[in-house]
């Protein structure tokens, strides 16, 4: 059990590398609620309430621009015999968008939302040498958007002889984008996964 706790917390922080910036540990683009222990965010609106179905948010905040609107929440799951590392990501959705025409505000074109689930996925895939189980189109289903999405399984062995899954969910929302990861060890995948539909569709948007 010790030796999966520190693999997880290695492949969490190896997570944090994805982004082109070094994550910078701050939160002065979010407002902090003490009396409800809920963080806003003012630009995007999302809001990051103490838990979220069974995983309590953890202090570990990380903004990878100046203008602190590229920031994620991490937020953990466990318990004596499991552990689940999970991060929501938020940032623009057209921040690297270039080519005319330009969509009206708030929307977002499905070839922008592909491109950018293949370069989250091809990361996961290059830095852990990971294999894809499965992918398909996702929708929330408790928001009255009902967003579209998109998801990707994988699965890796660890250099301890553990596999560990990991699943990737992108979302387009006003302009947004919203990135869940979920990293646990593949024999709990039992119990994991129905944790994970629940805080999926508990978390509430703006």
């Amino acid at each position: 059990m010790k030796n999966i706790k520190k693999i997880l917390l290695v492949s969490y922080c190896l997570l944090l590398l994805i982004g082109c910036i070094t994550p910078q540990s701050r939160t002065n683009s979010l407002a902090f609620d003490a009396e409800q222990n809920v963080y806003t965010h003012a630009q995007s609106g999302f809001s990051f309430p103490l838990s979220i179905g069974r995983f309590q948010r953890d202090n570990d905040i990380k903004f990878y621009d100046e203008a602190g609107t590229d920031f994620s929440v991490p937020y953990n799951f466990i318990t004596p015999d499991e552990k689940v590392v999970a991060t929501i990501y938020i940032y623009p959705s057209l921040k690297d968008y270039s080519i005319t025409p330009i969509p009206k505000l708030g929307q977002t074109p499905e070839w922008f939302l592909k491109e950018r689930y293949d370069e989250a996925k091809n990361s996961i895939i290059n830095m852990y040498r990971a294999r894809v189980i499965s992918e398909s189109e996702y929708r929330i289903k408790r928001s009255l958007l009902n967003p579209n999405g998109k998801i990707g399984i994988f699965e890796w062995d660890t250099i301890g002889g553990e596999t560990v899954f990991s699943h990737l969910y992108l979302f387009t929302h006003k302009g947004w984008l919203v990135k869940y990861r979920f990293t646990y060890p593949s024999k709990f995948n039992a119990v994991i996964g129905p944790e994970i539909n629940r805080f999926i569709e508990s978390y509430e948007w703006p």
